[in-house]
């Protein structure tokens, strides 16, 4: 009545190839951040995360 479930052997490499592809993602983040200048990274760190000229669409 019921069947086995029969995986193909490239279902095996999945988990892998996203968990590659993931490290390769955060590894470049974490690169692209270490070699950035110091004057562009106190740029960065001082910029509003909102702008404050536009009114906002939240109600509280």
């Amino acid at each position: 009545m019921f069947r086995r479930v029969v995986l193909e052997e490239w279902h095996q490499w999945v988990p892998y190839v996203s968990t590659g592809i993931l490290l390769t993602i955060y590894l470049a983040m974490v690169g692209w951040a270490l070699l950035m200048k110091r004057n562009r990274a106190d740029h960065m760190a001082t910029m509003p995360l909102e702008n404050n000229d536009e009114p906002s669409n939240q109600s509280h």
